[in-house]
Formats: C-alpha cells, structure tokens, sequence
C-alpha cells in the first residue's frame, strides 16, 4: 500500500477482481493538503499514486499460474540454448518484436564502452532525483552538482565526463536541471510510509531465462493478505510512445514473478507532458504480458542460435541500428521519406528474411543503460 493508513479502512464491497478496502470520502484530498501540494501535485497524488483509493486482493495462485505457463512454454525453446542464462530485459525484448534483425546486429557488434549523451543525461537525472529525497533542502543546482559527482565514481560516465568538452558538459547539466525541476513540480514529496525505492532492481527466474527490469521508483510492499498494494513507474524525458504501455506490463509482470502478487499499479510517465500510460493492472494484462515474453524470447533464442534468419522490419528504430549502412530494410526506410519521421513503421515493406551473422555477443548479461538510442531517458 502507498501510504500505511490501516486505521482508517472498512470492510468494502465486491468488484471484479476480488474484494477491496477504501478509505472513508475525503481522506485523499485531506492528506493531500496536509501535504500543502501544487496543483500538479495533487492530480499525481490522487490520480496516480491513488492515496486513499481502493486497493483489489489479487488471486492467491495468480504468480504460480504465470510461472508456470512460462515455464511450460519455454522449457523446449530454451533448450536450445547453450549459455547458463539467458538474461531477458525491456531494450531486448522491444528490440526482437520490432526488428529482429536490429537484435542479430546489437548482439554481432561489441558492446560500446562510451556514453550516449541521453544516457548520461539520464544516470544524472536519477541520481538527482534519488538526492531531493534522501537529502531534502536543497536547490536544484546543487541536486545536479552531487549527482554528477557520484556518478564519476562509475568508470563508464567518468570517462564520458573527462572526454567532454565544456558545451557538452554545459548541455548535461542545463538538460539534468530541466527534468530534475518538472520531476520537483509535478510529483509530491514522497512519503518515508510510501517506502520509496529508486531504480529497483527486480529479477525471476524460469529455467535458463532470467527476467530482469529496474524501474525508476518503487513505491509500497508486498503484503501477507495478498492486497495488490505496490507501484511501479518508470520515468521519460519524451513524450509516450506506443509500446510504452508494454514496458510497463512487462515491469508489472516481474514484479509479480518476484513478490508472488502483482503490483497494485505498473506504468511510464513522461517528465515532459506528465502524462502516464494507463496504470491498473489485473490478471488478463499480466497473460498478456506473459505470452509477449513467450514469443520475444522465442524469438531472440532463434535469431541468437542461427536456427533461422533474422525478420527485417524497418522504421524510425533504423537509425540507431549498428547495421543501419549496409542493411537492406534500412536503404528501403530511405526511399520511403525521412529518417526522423516520429511515425513508427511508416512503411508497409514486406520482411526481409536472411542469415545472420554468428553473433559473438550473446544476450546472457543484463544490458547497460549504454544504448544507442537516442530516444531513449
């Protein structure tokens, strides 16, 4: 639950998904001017975190139901898999199912060392935002200046930092204070009885497959009554893209491998329009979730294997595919208009099927946040 306020609840009617607590009227909209909230705020902390609402009991096999679907379908796929892990994580999982071929050439080139400009933008940022809660008084620029100190003590943004001429230094620090303040202004002060986590690692196992994620804030404990009383939000600097909503059921569905009940609510929210995808969850999205997993995993372990070609689809994702000079799906992007066109697979190309490459790096590490990306936070 996100706030611990168990005094205050009755016993509550029925609705689908089983039985529920609420809070008596009026109690969200009094701790939130307790809380002396801006407007944003409020909206935030009523109509995402849901302060006061009712929370749905989910159903006591719901965790097992799904390991075990998972596990029935992926034992023969995964069989043919000859690494001791097969690591699993949202950039590989939306790599295969919008182009498999991009997934063949990630795993055929060696792994940069070097920072995109987005990505260390964005370790600064969840640094910062991790500080305005564990250290509270301070400005903004201060935020920003201890957040890019301690990230020097990471090898990878060091680097990236000495390397970096002023106005590139200059445009991280200009861009970290941006997203730090509409973070500031938009979400409410988080509360010590919301037991907040940033950048939570979370991780199930099924066999040789290992799901793994790490939302950006974490928000409630699993409870002994099965109450689905937890949150998970992952944060943008861009506006909501369609497979964000994705994203955030493949969070939920881990969460509820890990903990053994799902998540009260699971979604991405954009630092830009503060919008969020849309953020219950019940049991037919986290089935849904599930069998995404069953076919992206199928998928990568095929491509990764050489068991067949790579499905070629392109879009705007060509542009920061390793393989995006000599391929034929991106030449067929270049005809079809502009490389930058904000609308996903504009194209209707049939897909081009052809043999990849012996990938020398397989996915069987957690990924970095070292993507090439750009529209990535």
């Amino acid at each position: 639950m996100l706030v611990d306020n168990a005094q205050l609840l009755r016993p509550g009617s029925e609705r689908a998904g089983g039985p529920i607590e609420q809070h008596p009227p009026g109690g969200a909209s009094s701790a939130s001017q307790n809380l002396k909230l801006t407007p944003a705020q409020r909206r935030v902390f009523a109509d995402l975190f849901a302060i006061g609402a009712p929370r749905p009991v989910a159903q006591a096999s719901l965790a097992d139901d799904l390991r075990a679907l998972l596990k029935d379908r992926l034992t023969p796929v995964l069989s043919g898999w000859t690494e001791n892990s097969l690591w699993v994580g949202k950039s590989q999982l939306a790599t295969v199912m919008r182009c498999e071929g991009q997934l063949a050439a990630d795993a055929s080139q060696p792994r940069s060392k070097s920072l995109p400009l987005p990505t260390a933008i964005g370790i600064v940022v969840h640094r910062a935002i991790q500080l305005t809660h564990t250290h509270p008084g301070r400005s903004c620029d201060e935020y920003v200046k201890a957040a890019i100190q301690g990230s020097r003590s990471e090898q990878a943004f060091e680097a990236f930092w000495l390397e970096a001429p002023d106005h590139i230094q200059s445009d991280v620090i200009v861009a970290a204070a941006s997203r730090l303040i509409s973070y500031l202004d938009s979400i409410p002060p988080l509360q010590s009885s919301w037991s907040p986590r940033f950048e939570e690692p979370i991780s199930a196992r099924i066999g040789a497959l290992v799901l793994a994620a790490k939302p950006d804030l974490v928000l409630g404990r699993p409870r002994p009554d099965g109450r689905q009383t937890m949150l998970l939000c992952d944060m943008k600097s861009t506006d909501l893209r369609d497979y964000h909503l994705e994203e955030a059921h493949f969070y939920a569905l881990i969460g509820t491998l890990r903990y053994g009940c799902p998540p009260f609510r699971s979604c991405v929210l954009s630092l830009t329009t503060m919008e969020w995808t849309a953020p219950d969850i019940d049991a037919s999205m986290l089935y849904a979730a599930a069998e995404r997993v069953i076919e992206g995993t199928t998928r990568i372990v095929e491509v990764l294997t050489e068991s067949r070609g790579a499905s070629l689809v392109p879009g705007r994702h060509c542009s920061w595919c390793p393989s995006k000079n000599t391929c034929p799906s991106h030449e067929a992007w270049d005809q079809a208009g502009s490389p930058s066109d904000p609308t996903m697979y504009a194209i209707g190309a049939a897909p081009v099927t052809i043999t990849a490459e012996a990938p020398r790096q397989m996915v069987s590490a957690p990924s970095s946040r070292t993507e090439e990306n750009p529209y990535s936070f």
